[in-house]
């Protein structure tokens, strides 16, 4: 379970940057939730997909460094701490993903450092 966690977290990251909406709807639940600092709490695949598209809208690169990936299997989740770029603006972002039995996400925590904003 590990690896295939791993694997699903690292792809929903690639997917981002690379604003691929459809690759992105594919990985979440139906009744995903996301909760920010900004958009505060939103649920439901498609409204999170707007939130996503909005992003992609604003930001004409989007690049990730220093991406560390933890995994807890017994708990089905993924903690991701990753500086993200829209394009030269620098946010740090603790994320915290969870999964459901079928490795769908359910859910996506960011943290974010909002003096980068």
């Amino acid at each position: 379970m590990y690896t295939s966690l791993k694997s699903v977290a690292s792809q929903y990251f690639e997917s981002f940057r690379k604003k691929d909406l459809e690759s992105l709807y594919n990985l979440f639940d139906q009744q995903i939730t996301l909760y920010d600092p900004i958009v505060s709490l939103v649920k439901g695949r498609d409204n999170v997909i707007n939130v996503n598209k909005n992003i992609f809208d604003d930001c004409n690169e989007i690049k990730f460094t220093k991406q560390d990936i933890f995994i807890d299997s017994t708990k089905m989740c993924a903690i991701a701490e990753i500086e993200f770029y829209c394009d030269k603006k620098k946010i740090n972002v603790v994320d915290i993903i969870t999964f459901n039995q079928n490795l769908k996400i359910i859910s996506i925590r960011a943290y974010l450092d909002t003096k980068g904003l």
